[in-house]
């Protein structure tokens, strides 16, 4: 396992730990509003965010799930249209 994964790992079950769907969302949605303009960065951390998504979702699904929908509601409170 590469640093990378571990560093996923270790978010994940940060996240999870919180048991908090709206906190889990948040932060999420923080990671990826610093480098969204980057777009170099953006996708590094893009591929992280998937990394901790996919462990969440490996420990969890429901739990995962839940923050996906909550991430999505921020995203497009944040940048939609309606």
């Amino acid at each position: 396992m590469d640093d990378t994964e571990s560093l996923a790992r270790s978010y994940a079950a940060r996240l999870l730990s919180y048991e908090d769907v709206e906190k889990s969302a948040q932060e999420m949605f923080d990671i990826v509003e610093q480098v969204i303009h980057d777009d170099k960065e953006y996708e590094k951390t893009k591929r992280f965010i998937l990394q901790i998504v996919r462990v969440m979702d490996e420990i969890d699904p429901d739990y995962n799930y839940a923050v996906a929908k909550a991430y999505y509601k921020k995203a497009k409170d944040a940048y939609g249209t309606e």
